[in-house]
């Protein structure tokens, strides 16, 4: 909550959501405390978001519900923990953030404690591969980096793609490395606090093994993966 808070356009809503999932207790009991449980997670963001946010507390499956608050408010950025699930392991398990990388129209944070939570993010490292969403990527990752006051490196692996430009003027440094995008960004995750992403809009099972969707579930770190449909929004 907080780094989305963070991250997010000045001014824009905060929508918090709280799921409870009655379907996964074993007894009407136990319904009742995953409930109250929810609803006490909610009052606590809601006392740390202050008064600029709009809590919900929705009862269903964690990913469907989530899914279906971001599209009727239009969101364009679902912030998300990530409890340490492997790629394929939080996909059959149907974790939430596996869930939102996989299924969300907007972009998607997948949020990892910080080195330093008073000054979230220092350090901004963005992929560039010369594609139209790696240039909205880079795009974002200079606005947060001017917002934020973050240095912003990018990272051009030459295995990904033909020749993409970064200007020295664009960033704060351009980082080129040999190798695949997968093992070059992750590298470069250990000198950052946020790794910034774009996705080429693929869902389900066919996003399986991209370098967003993969970069995304073995960082150490906080990654921002970009889709592209949220262009046209940005001004809202």
């Amino acid at each position: 909550m907080r780094q989305g808070a963070r991250l997010r356009w000045p001014h824009a809503p905060l929508l918090l959501v709280s799921v409870a999932t009655p379907a996964a207790a074993a007894h009407p009991e136990a319904a009742v405390a995953l409930e109250l449980h929810a609803a006490t997670a909610l009052r606590d963001a809601e006392r740390d978001a202050g008064n600029d946010c709009e809590p919900h507390l929705l009862i269903g499956d964690p990913a469907d519900c989530l899914l279906a608050a971001a599209r009727d408010h239009w969101a364009t950025l679902i912030a998300v923990g990530s409890h340490g699930s492997g790629r394929l392991g939080g996909l059959l398990a149907g974790s939430v953030a596996t869930a939102m990388l996989h299924r969300a129209s907007c972009s998607v944070l997948i949020a990892r404690p910080p080195r330093n939570p008073d000054h979230f993010p220092a350090r901004i490292t963005v992929g560039v591969d010369g594609s139209d969403v790696s240039g909205i990527a880079l795009e974002l990752a200079r606005e947060l980096g001017t917002r934020l006051n973050a240095t912003v490196t990018a990272v051009i692996a030459r295995g990904a793609t033909t020749d993409p430009q970064v200007s020295s003027d664009e960033v704060d440094a351009v980082h080129i490395d040999e190798r695949d995008p997968v093992d070059a960004l992750l590298d470069a995750a250990g000198r950052s606090d946020l790794l910034v992403l774009g996705a080429r809009g693929l869902h389900g099972l066919r996003a399986l093994g991209s370098v967003s969707e993969r970069v995304a579930h073995r960082a150490p770190i906080s990654v921002l993966v970009v889709r592209p449909t949220d262009t046209a929004r940005h001004s809202d």
